[in-house]
C-alpha cells in the first residue's frame, strides 16, 4: 500500500483546513452566539441593540479546533488515499473487478469521514461550549474559557463524543457524494485535457481540483439549505452542552440539566445551599440522613426531591465564587419545576410530598400565589388521604374490600416518623399561610381544608431540631386543634384543648418542641359578624375575645427567655436570631393586632358598648412596634443572599397596614 501519491493532497488538505478555520472561526462564533438560547438575555439589550460582549473573544475555543484540526485532516486524507490505494491494488490483483471507481471513492470517503468525525467531535464540543461561556467583568487570559470547559468534561471524558452518531449521520452522505462527484469530475476534466494534447501542469491541476470541488460541493448542496446548516448542527450540540460549563453535568438526556446523573456532580454544593437557605423555613428533611442517602442511593424517589431542591436553591449555588447566571437559573428552574410536578403527582410517597412542598414554598416566595395555591390544595388532601394527619399509633385499622393504596409502610425508626410528622406540619402551615395571605384583613374569619377537618387531625408537635439531628428521641405533646362544634361561640374554650396545659409545662421545662411556626393560634373562633343589638351575642363575643387574648398572652409568657427574644440570648449561638422563632414572635404580634384592632378602633355600631379600647389600642401599638423592630433586626443580621420566609413578609405587611389605617 503506497501513500506517496496522496502526500501532496494530504498536505494541501491540512493547510486548507487550518486556513479556513482561522478565517471562518470568528464568524462561526458570532453565529453560534446568535443562535444560542441565551442570545436575547446575554448578548442583546432590552432596547434591541447588540451588546459588546457579542463580539468579544471571537476565538474562544479555537485552541481545540487548532489542535484537532491537524490530526483530523491528516487522518481523513490518509485514510482516504490509503483506502483508494488498497482498492486499486486489489483490482490490480484481479479482485473486485466489477466495482466501479465511483464506488471506491464513496467507500473511501465514508471510511475517512468516520475517523475524521471521531477526532473532530471532541474539539467541536469543547469549542462550541467555550464560545458561549459567560464572560465576566474581569479580563481572562487567553485560553481561560477553553480550560474551564476542559475541566468540566474531565470527570466524564466519554461525553466529549456525545452527538457523534448525529454528526456522522448528517455529514456522511454529503461527504460520500461530494468526493464521488469530485473524483469523477476531476477525472473527466483531466482526460479532456489529455485528449487535446495538453500536459497538465501543477497550476492546471490546482485549477481543475478547485473547479471539481466547487461543482461537486454545489451539486450536493440543496437549493433550500441554509448556508450555515453544517454550523447549525454544531451549534445545536453547543446549545445542548451550554450548561455544562456551569454545573459540570454531562447527561445524555439533557446535558447541563438534572435529568441524568449530573446532579450528583454538584451534590455537595446543592445540599449546602438547601440546608443553609431553605431548610430553616421548611424543616422537614433530616440533614445527616439525607446526605448519606443521597450519596448511597440513586432511586427515582430521591431524584425528584433533589430536583425540587434545585428549583428552590439553584439561585444560591456558586461556582468559582460566583452565582450562576440569572438567565440559566430562570430557564433551568422553570423546566425542573415542570418535571417535579409531573413526577411528584404520579404517586403517593413522602418524597413526592416533600418535593411539592418545596415547589409551593418557592412559588410563594417568588410571589406566584396563583401557582402555589393549586399545589397546596392538592397537598392538603393528599396528606389526609395518606393518613399523615394522624400519629401511627392512633390510626384505626378499618376493614375494607381492597387494601388502601395510600397506606405507607410503618416507619423503620423514630427519625423517619418524625420526618413524616414534619411533612404534615409544613403542609399545614403552608395551607394556613396561603389562606391568610390572600385576605390578611379577614384573617379571623378564614377557613382551610385541614382546619375544617380538625377532628381528623391527631398529630404530635415536632421535636426540637437539635434532638432530631442528634438522633435523640423524645415524646412531644399533641397540638390542640379545636373541634369546630366544641369551639362554637357560646362555649368556653378555657380548657380546650385537653393537652394545652401539658404543652405549656413541657415548653417551660424542657423545650423539646421544635420552634415551629405552628404558633398560629386560630382566632377563627372569634366571629366577625355579630348582632350587636343582641346582648347575649355581644356577651359571648367579648368572652371569646378575652379567652383568645389570654391564650396569646400565655403563649408568650411560658416561652423560655431565649425564645422570647428570638434566640438572641441562647447559649449555643448568642446574638443570632433564630429564623423560625423570629417568624413565630412576629406572627404572635400580628395575631394580637388582628384580635384587638376591632376593640381598639371600634366601628360606629359598637358605640353603645363599653369596650377596653385604650388598652387594646396600646396592645396593638406595642405589637406593631415589636414586629417592626424584630423584623428590622433580623434582616440587618441576615445575609442578603438568604431568602426570607413569606410569612414574615405577611406579618410585616399586616403591621404596615395597621400602622397606616389605625386611628390615634
Amino acid at each position: 500500500m503506497s501513500f506517496g501519491a496522496g502526500a501532496e493532497v494530504w498536505a494541501a488538505g491540512v493547510a486548507a483546513g487550518l486556513t479556513g478555520d482561522v478565517f471562518v472561526d470568528p464568524m462561526e462564533t458570532i453565529i453560534t452566539r446568535v443562535q444560542s438560547p441565551a442570545y436575547t438575555t446575554r448578548y442583546k439589550s432590552l432596547d434591541g441593540r447588540l451588546k459588546g460582549t457579542l463580539f468579544l473573544g471571537l476565538y474562544q475555543g479555537f485552541g481545540p479546533t487548532l489542535v484537532a484540526g491537524i490530526p483530523s485532516s491528516a487522518a481523513f486524507f490518509a485514510v482516504y488515499e490509503g483506502m483508494k490505494s488498497a482498492f486499486q491494488d486489489m483490482q490490480a490483483d484481479g479482485y473486485l473487478q466489477e466495482l466501479p471507481p465511483s464506488a471506491v471513492h464513496v467507500a473511501s470517503s465514508g471510511a475517512a469521514e468516520l475517523v475524521h468525525c471521531a477526532i473532530s467531535n471532541p474539539a467541536e464540543v469543547l469549542k462550541q461550549n467555550a464560545q458561549v461561556q459567560q464572560g465576566s467583568a474581569t479580563p481572562k487570559p487567553l485560553g481561560w474559557y477553553t480550560l474551564q470547559v476542559f475541566r468540566t468534561f474531565a470527570r466524564h471524558p466519554s461525553k466529549l463524543w456525545t452527538g457523534y452518531s448525529a454528526l456522522l449521520a448528517s455529514n456522511l452522505p454529503g461527504t460520500c457524494i461530494t468526493f464521488g462527484l469530485y473524483e469523477y469530475i476531476k477525472e473527466r476534466l483531466l482526460n479532456s485535457l489529455s485528449k487535446n494534447g495538453q500536459q497538465a501542469t501543477a497550476l492546471m491541476q490546482v485549477q481543475v481540483s478547485a473547479l471539481s470541488a466547487g461543482l461537486a460541493g454545489g451539486f450536493t448542496s440543496r437549493p433550500d439549505q441554509r448556508p450555515d446548516a453544517h454550523g447549525s448542527r454544531k451549534r445545536r450540540r453547543a446549545e445542548r452542552f451550554e450548561a455544562e460549563e456551569l454545573l459540570n453535568d454531562t447527561s445524555d438526556d439533557f446535558p447541563g440539566s438534572f435529568d441524568g446523573d449530573g446532579i450528583y456532580d454538584i451534590l455537595d454544593d446543592l445540599l449546602d445551599a438547601y440546608f443553609s437557605h431553605i431548610q430553616p423555613w421548611i424543616p422537614m428533611i433530616n440533614m445527616r440522613d439525607f446526605r448519606a442517602r443521597a450519596r448511597r442511593d440513586n432511586d427515582h424517589a430521591l431524584k425528584v426531591v433533589l430536583q425540587a431542591m434545585a428549583v428552590a436553591c439553584l439561585r444560591y449555588v456558586e461556582r468559582d465564587g460566583e452565582l450562576l447566571p440569572t438567565d440559566y437559573v430562570t430557564t433551568e428552574t422553570r423546566r425542573l419545576r415542570r418535571l417535579v410536578l409531573l413526577d411528584a403527582l404520579d404517586g403517593l410517597t413522602v418524597e413526592n410530598l416533600q418535593a411539592l412542598t418545596m415547589i409551593a414554598f418557592t412559588d410563594i416566595g417568588d410571589g406566584n400565589l396563583d401557582k402555589a395555591w393549586p399545589i397546596i390544595g392538592s397537598l392538603t388532601r393528599t396528606v389526609e388521604y395518606m393518613e399523615l394527619s394522624v400519629e401511627t399509633e392512633d390510626r384505626q385499622q378499618r376493614p375494607a374490600v381492597l387494601p388502601s393504596p395510600s397506606c405507607l409502610s410503618p416507619p423503620v425508626e423514630w427519625v423517619e416518623e418524625e420526618e413524616r410528622r414534619r411533612v404534615f406540619w409544613n403542609i399545614f402551615i403552608l395551607d394556613r399561610s396561603e389562606t391568610s395571605s390572600l385576605f390578611v384583613s379577614e384573617l379571623t374569619s378564614l377557613d382551610s381544608h385541614l382546619w375544617s377537618r380538625a377532628a381528623d387531625v391527631c398529630r404530635r408537635l415536632p421535636i426540637c431540631g437539635g434532638r432530631w439531628f442528634e438522633d435523640d428521641p423524645a415524646v412531644t405533646p399533641y397540638f390542640g386543634i379545636w373541634d369546630r362544634s366544641r369551639a362554637r361561640i357560646g362555649n368556653s374554650i378555657t380548657f380546650l384543648p385537653g393537652h394545652y396545659r401539658a404543652l405549656l409545662t413541657r415548653l417551660r421545662e424542657k423545650m423539646q418542641i421544635q420552634n415551629f411556626k405552628v404558633l398560629r393560634l386560630e382566632v377563627k373562633a372569634l366571629p366577625t359578624k355579630i348582632d350587636f343589638k343582641n346582648r347575649h351575642e355581644v356577651s359571648n363575643w367579648l368572652t371569646r375575645f378575652k379567652e383568645l387574648d389570654l391564650r396569646l398572652v400565655h403563649w408568650k409568657m411560658y416561652l423560655p427567655q431565649q425564645w422570647k427574644d428570638s434566640g438572641v440570648s441562647r447559649e449555643t449561638m448568642p446574638g443570632v436570631m433564630d429564623p423560625n422563632m423570629t417568624v413565630a414572635n412576629a406572627t404572635h404580634n400580628i395575631s394580637l393586632i388582628l384580635l384587638h384592632q376591632r376593640i381598639a378602633y371600634p366601628d360606629a355600631e359598637l358605640g353603645g358598648i363599653r369596650l377596653p379600647s385604650l388598652c387594646s389600642a396600646d396592645t396593638c401599638y406595642t405589637a406593631a412596634i415589636e414586629t417592626a423592630n424584630i423584623t428590622t433586626k433580623y434582616l440587618e443580621g441576615a445575609s442578603h443572599k438568604w431568602p426570607v420566609s413569606p410569612q414574615l413578609g405577611i406579618c410585616a405587611f399586616a403591621q404596615s397596614i395597621h400602622a397606616i389605617t389605625s386611628r390615634p
